[in-house]
């Protein structure tokens, strides 16, 4: 395979916590704020599938965020995200999960932000919530520090702490006391204390769902959080940290050569932008064009497009919405008859069926109807998939694998017969557990359909599979004079 290198490796670092809740990803949206605004270039990736935040770094950063699952990626996979992330970016900051030990499984380090920092060499800044504590803080210090075996943390910031009166800025009375102590207990010091935040922190959860929109944020708190990290972290000592991250080699510095320019049109507004944003990374490194698109607003796809990518949607918000637009739902299924390429995935897919219910037993909304049946919401509960194609189709020959995540919210009942398009399912997805899920429908040569939410990154080879079945043909599809 042709490969390409991207040049240098630039300064990371991991902001982790002792465990979930403690604020970390406030503490990094602040950051990744207030650096923007200074002009740094900044990179984001999660740790795990939180979906959610990275479509918020997304905003702040104006890059796409990556995301490090170690259930869906490899080592060497890994590599090649952190690779790709950097591209272009000065610094690359990286969320982490749940606690810094909290592994994949009960007692097991794998997948958890220790295990990915010493994997890739990367320092990690803890996060503590201190509220509550006092001399006691140093117990829990003591522990952090001494089950660092490899020495990742490299900085500890507190969280919540209380101001007194006459506190301002970085001059707090509650942290001179709690660094005091842990001078005469010979532990690390608190680099920096955030207090209590003045605002109610909207942060979204880390579980990834699509019935209801939670990265919809004012700018307002982005700027608060900004301010308000700023004047208690010192963000030179966080660059300064990030430096120390061992740079990555050579090797892992090429990735796959690009391919011949396309244009792939992607589902992107309101309702439509779940999904791992390394798909469209990749698929803007291989050689697309990505054009956006509102299946809200939109009456034609854009022009000259040769593949359309629906992603995950929020379907429960703006279904009613979304089914009067006759239109678009047109327009999308003419280019899937004149043979353009198309991939959707999560309740983007449920968009595409003949029609799909916003509860069960109530009513039927119209759909596009290129996947010939309903789609009706199920009980949900997010799961690791890995999907391995049966048939050759725009995303690879048989036996391609893709991992990625179930959130379990949608399926399909009652195919359609006769004259209609037939429902093909080309892939077998099963969970860690050995369990068979509903798999990924192929009703037309070109197209590729799944519930499930896919990460190119485990597999790169997908992306150049769609990205080389959308440069076949470009079509117009649309009666627009002007180009999207």
């Amino acid at each position: 395979m042709n490969v390409t290198s991207i040049g240098r490796s630039v300064p990371r670092v991991i902001i982790g916590g002792v465990s979930s809740g403690v604020g970390k990803s406030l503490i990094m949206t602040g950051i990744v704020s207030h650096l923007r605004q200074q002009g740094v270039g900044v990179s984001c990736c999660v740790v795990g599938s939180a979906l959610h935040q990275g479509l918020i770094y997304n905003r702040l950063s104006r890059r796409y965020s990556h995301t490090l699952d170690r259930t869906l990626l490899d080592a060497d996979r890994v590599f090649q995200t952190l690779a790709q992330a950097q591209i272009g970016a000065e610094l690359l900051l990286m969320d982490g999960r749940g606690g810094m030990y909290d592994g994949s499984a009960p007692g097991d380090l794998f997948g958890s932000d220790a295990d990915l920092a010493a994997l890739t060499k990367t320092p990690l800044v803890l996060v503590v919530d201190v509220e509550g504590f006092s001399h006691s803080i140093a117990a829990l210090i003591k522990g952090y520090s001494e089950f660092d075996t490899k020495g990742v943390i490299q900085g500890i910031i507190a969280n919540r702490i209380p101001m007194l009166e006459g506190d301002s800025g970085s001059s707090n009375q509650t942290l001179r006391a709690l660094n005091e102590h842990l001078d005469t207990c010979g532990l690390p010091r608190f680099m920096g204390g955030v207090p209590v935040a003045p605002f109610e922190s909207p942060i979204p959860p880390s579980v990834c769902s699509q019935y209801e929109n939670v990265t919809s944020i004012a700018r307002d708190f982005f700027l608060d959080a900004a301010s308000l990290v700023s004047q208690h972290i010192n963000l030179e000592e966080i660059q300064a940290i990030a430096a120390l991250a061992e740079p990555i080699s050579e090797s892992h510095l090429q990735l796959p050569a690009s391919l011949a320019n396309c244009r792939i049109a992607v589902a992107e507004d309101s309702c439509f932008n779940i999904g791992y944003q390394d798909n469209l990374a990749w698929l803007s490194y291989l050689g697309a064009e990505l054009v956006p698109f509102s299946p809200l607003t939109d009456r034609e796809l854009p022009r000259r497009i040769g593949g359309v990518y629906v992603t995950g949607a929020y379907l429960h918000s703006y279904g009613q919405e979304l089914s009067k637009n006759e239109s678009i739902r047109n327009a999308l299924a003419r280019f899937v008859d004149s043979g353009g390429a198309l991939f959707s995935e999560g309740a983007g897919t449920a968009f595409l069926c003949k029609s799909f219910q916003l509860k069960v037993g109530g009513p039927s909304l119209p759909g596009v109807g290129i996947v010939p049946a309903e789609a009706v919401p199920t009980p949900h509960e997010q799961t690791v998939i890995a999907a391995s194609m049966v048939e050759d189709t725009i995303l690879g020959p048989p036996g391609t694998v893709i991992r990625g995540i179930s959130t379990g919210e949608w399926n399909v009942r009652g195919m359609m017969v006769g004259n209609e398009r037939s429902l093909v399912n080309v892939s077998r997805i099963t969970a860690p557990d050995g369990r068979s899920l509903s798999g990924a429908f192929s009703p037309s040569a070109q197209s590729v359909s799944t519930f499930h939410l896919l990460h190119f990154g485990s597999n790169p080879e997908v992306a150049r599979a769609f990205v080389h079945a959308a440069s076949v043909k470009p079509i117009t599809g649309s009666s627009q004079e002007e180009e999207n």
